[in-house]
C-alpha cells in the first residue's frame, strides 16, 4: 500500500509547492506541513479525492484542541468538527462494506478474525485518530524544528535553501 502511495505523495507534493515556486519562495513548512500528512492519511483510508479539502478542514478544527490555551470558540469548532468526522466515517464506512476499494479503510471494515470483525465505532475512532494524529505531529514538529533551525547553522542554511526559489514541477523528488 505505501508503494503504490509515492505517485500520489508526489501529486500532492507539486500542488503544494507550487505556488511557493510561483512566488519565487516562501514558507515550505506552511504549506506542506499540515495539509501533506493529512491528505496521505486521507488516500490511506479511502476518502474520496472530492472530500478531501472538508476532511483537512475538519481535522483542523479538531487538532486546534491541542493547542495550549484553546479558545471557547476552538472548542465548540472541535466538537462539531468530531460529529461531523464521525458521521461522515459511518456513512464511508458503510459505503467501503458495501463495495469495499484497495484502501486500509475498506481492507480493516472486510477484516475478519475468528468471525470478530471490527465494530463501526472501532473504525470511526481508528480513523479518527490517524487524521489527527497526522496533523497533530506536524503541529508538534514543525515548532521545534523551527526552534533548533535557528540554532543551527546548518539548519539555517537549509531553511534558507528550502524556502528560496523553486522550479514549478518535480519538487517531491528534489525532495529527500
Amino acid at each position: 500500500m505505501i508503494e503504490n502511495l509515492k505517485p500520489v505523495i508526489e501529486q500532492v507534493v507539486n500542488a503544494l509547492l507550487d505556488p511557493v515556486a510561483e512566488a519565487g519562495g516562501g514558507n515550505v513548512l506552511a504549506a506542506v506541513g499540515f495539509p501533506l500528512p493529512v491528505t496521505i492519511i486521507g488516500e490511506m483510508l479511502g476518502v474520496p479525492e472530492a472530500d478531501r479539502a472538508q476532511f483537512r478542514e475538519l481535522v483542523g478544527d479538531l487538532v486546534a484542541i491541542f493547542e495550549m490555551q484553546p479558545t471557547a470558540e476552538e472548542m465548540a469548532l472541535a466538537d462539531a468538527a468530531q460529529l461531523t468526522i464521525r458521521d461522515y466515517f459511518l456513512t464511508l464506512i458503510a459505503e467501503k462494506r458495501r463495495r469495499p476499494g484497495d484502501d486500509l479503510l475498506s481492507n480493516l471494515a472486510m477484516a475478519e478474525v475468528a468471525g470478530d470483525r471490527l465494530s463501526d465505532d472501532e473504525l470511526v475512532t481508528l480513523a479518527s485518530l490517524l487524521g489527527a494524529l497526522a496533523a497533530a505531529c506536524t503541529s508538534a514538529l514543525v515548532p521545534r524544528w523551527r526552534g533548533r533551525r535557528s540554532r543551527s547553522p546548518s539548519a539555517r542554511c537549509c531553511s534558507a535553501s528550502i524556502t528560496s526559489s523553486l522550479p514549478a514541477r518535480s519538487h517531491a523528488s528534489r525532495i529527500g
